[in-house]
């Protein structure tokens, strides 16, 4: 019981000590899923609060997806977690777990921020039901981000920046032994009507990075309300034979 006091109580100092991030502790974003408009599922964005691993506090964010396209009997499942330190804003540890069809794969990735490496964990079940296993340690470069961290960490970049229509933010990415950089351009600010009400909004252009759930690269749109949370209102991006959109269901105030 001391312990468990003395955890709650470590974790609560630690939360307090950083700056008040974008989003809220207990943050659940849910999504209606769409291809050509037409429903296909749901999706959902998830801050779990601050855990501990091994002594030290991280962010646990959460994205979890299910789609079926029933027009190709085709069913995508997947969760992606990423463990982030709240100090820094960097990533320690990202997890996917995505199911195509019948085949089944689960990524683990241990960021090494100070000497810049990753240690990339592959395993695919394929049709066959054998289980195939990779690893692999490659370098990484400054400051870099998970796939899902770095949805995290625009909202707390475009809530600390001034930014103008025009403006283009990079973002150093590694997933799948890969490293490539995110550009994420300022398309413009309007004035949008959503769940009722007329919200500003910022528009924003990325190179689509959300793979383990929908979007292949090409392009995609990301509607933001223009306050200090940058919340996600509308996404939509490609994948093949059209486009698939996420459209915030979570009702804001």
């Amino acid at each position: 019981m001391k312990k468990c006091l003395f955890l709650v109580i470590f974790l609560f100092f630690c939360s307090s000590a950083y700056a008040k991030p974008p989003f809220n502790l207990d943050e659940q974003l849910n999504y209606r899923t769409s291809w050509n408009f037409i429903p296909v599922g749901e999706a959902s964005l998830e801050v779990k609060g601050i855990e501990s691993i091994e002594g030290k506090p991280f962010y646990h964010f959460v994205a979890s997806t299910k789609c079926t396209l029933f027009f190709l009997l085709y069913r995508i499942e997947s969760k992606i977690e990423s463990f982030v330190q709240p100090d820094s804003f960097l990533p320690a540890k990202y997890i996917a777990y995505i199911k195509r069809g019948k085949r089944d794969r689960r990524d683990t990735v241990l960021y090494d921020q100070e000497n810049h490496l990753a240690t990339w964990n592959h395993f695919r079940l394929g049709k066959s039901l054998e289980e195939h296993h990779e690893k692999e340690i490659m370098k990484i470069p400054l400051e870099v981000q998970d796939p899902l961290s770095a949805f995290y960490y625009l909202r707390n970049k475009l809530r600390t920046e001034k930014v103008k229509p025009g403006d283009v933010i990079s973002v150093p990415v590694n997933a799948d032994r890969k490293n490539w950089e995110i550009k994420v351009k300022v398309l413009s600010r309007e004035t949008r009507r959503f769940q009722g009400k007329s919200r500003k909004v910022l528009i924003v252009e990325p190179e689509a990075w959300f793979q383990a759930a929908f979007f292949t690269p090409g392009r995609m749109i990301i509607w933001l309300t223009d306050d200090e949370k940058k919340i996600p209102l509308y996404m939509q991006g490609s994948i093949p034979f059209g486009i698939i959109t996420l459209s915030l269901q979570t009702k804001l105030d």
